[in-house]
C-alpha cells in the first residue's frame, strides 16, 4: 500500500477544522521556511474542500520555476494530510508593485479585413 493510501485511513476530512489546521501547520512549519530561504513566501487565501488557494510572493513573483514550486507544495501537502489536494494559485503579488492585473488587449482590429494594396 502506498504511503498516501495508508495515511488516508487516518486523514482528516477535507473542509473540516482538522484538515484546515493540518494544512496551515504544514505551510507554516515546512513550506514557508523553505520558500523564505530563497526570499519567497506563500499565503493561504482560502481552503475549499480539498482545494487550497494560495498566493506566492517575494522572489516567487515572476520566477519561471513557480509552477514547479506549486507542484512540489501540492505533493508535500498531500503527503502531510494523507489525501489528494489541489493547490491553486489565486494571483501573483509583487511586494513592491502590488497585485498584477492581466493586460487587456483591445479587440477593435479583430475580424477586420486587411487593407488591399492600391
Amino acid at each position: 500500500m502506498s504511503p498516501i493510501a495508508s495515511a488516508s485511513l487516518n486523514a482528516p476530512v477535507p473542509g473540516s477544522a482538522a484538515f484546515v489546521e493540518r494544512i496551515t501547520t504544514l505551510v507554516d512549519t515546512v513550506i514557508r521556511p523553505r520558500l523564505q530561504r530563497d526570499n519567497g513566501d506563500i499565503e493561504i487565501d482560502r481552503i475549499e474542500e480539498n482545494r487550497i488557494y494560495v498566493t506566492l510572493t517575494g522572489a516567487c513573483v515572476g520566477c519561471q520555476l513557480s509552477t514547479i514550486t506549486l507542484s512540489g507544495i501540492q505533493q508535500r501537502l498531500m503527503e502531510g494530510v494523507g489525501r489528494p489536494v489541489r493547490v491553486v494559485p489565486t494571483h501573483v503579488v509583487d511586494a513592491h508593485a502590488g497585485p498584477r492585473v492581466p493586460a487587456r488587449v483591445p479587440l477593435s482590429g479583430v475580424g477586420a479585413t486587411p487593407a488591399t494594396p492600391a
